[in-house]
């Protein structure tokens, strides 16, 4: 039988979104984030939605064909050139931190989240980001981590708990992250780093030109319903934009055991 993941009780009055990336999947899913904001405010909810963005990476100009930067970036920090834009165009006042996530600056850059949305496909960010169970496990709070990672033209966001509070424990099931589900992912020894393109034509050699558009649509629609429904019956959704088919995985601890993980 699959359970459904109802949204946890902090996020009813304030969602603090730290996003991990500011590149291809990163800069597009900031800007959706704003719109949810909006239809959320619209539809009457009165919640809190407050976003960070962490990139210490500057724009270079192979960043123009996959990312949501424009020629006058170039050169520019990439976090801070984004939350600047959807400040201005949204009436928002989200933060940007210019700096690169790392063991020794987390605790204090990822502190007050309650959803990391992890837009770096890197398995050192992502072991940095899994490694934070332990010290949110004493905030005795609800935090939740979306993963977005892509390939060539296919890939997937996985929505996994970080942590949960007393109550939220009592009354709904642990479900498991990215790096529960995918071990390799968080491990860099395994998984090899990305190295920046030199060259447009090497940068589409690596990703498809909506590759990363893709992990925003789904990460966002995935966010969006629960929180507008309260509830949500899939934590994992895999892509394929050559084909245009995607798949979903349902919230179910037979599911999990088949790719290794049991739930305890």
């Amino acid at each position: 039988m699959n359970n459904v993941l109802s949204i946890p009780s902090g996020w009813l009055e304030k969602l603090h979104v730290v996003i991990v990336g500011a590149g291809g999947t990163g800069s597009q899913v900031l800007t959706h984030l704003a719109r949810i904001y909006h239809v959320m405010k619209a539809l009457g909810r009165e919640q809190e939605i407050m976003v960070t963005v962490i990139d210490d990476d500057t724009v270079s100009e192979t960043n123009l064909f996959r990312q949501a930067f424009f020629p006058s970036d170039i050169g520019h920090k990439k976090a801070h050139v984004l939350v600047q834009r959807v400040n201005l165009g949204f009436c928002l006042n989200w933060r940007a931190q210019d700096v690169r996530l790392t063991e020794e600056n987390a605790n204090s850059l990822l502190n007050d989240a309650n959803l990391v949305i992890g837009a770096v496909d890197s398995p050192t960010a992502r072991k940095v980001i899994y490694s934070m169970r332990e010290f949110f496990k004493y905030k005795r709070k609800d935090v939740m981590w979306m993963d977005c990672g892509n390939r060539l033209d296919d890939g997937q966001v996985i929505l996994g708990h970080l942590s949960q509070s007393c109550h939220s424990a009592k009354s709904q099931i642990w479900v498991p992250n990215a790096g529960d589900l995918y071990p390799d992912l968080i491990d860099p020894s395994i998984v090899e780093e990305d190295t920046p393109s030199c060259s447009l034509e090497e940068s589409l050699a690596k990703q498809s030109l909506f590759v990363n558009t893709g992990a925003a649509v789904h990460a966002c629609s995935m966010l969006f319903t629960l929180l507008r429904y309260g509830q949500l019956g899939h934590h994992v959704t895999y892509y394929n934009v050559r084909t245009c088919k995607s798949t979903t995985l349902p919230i179910d601890p037979k599911t999990w055991e088949r790719l290794g993980y049991v739930a305890t």
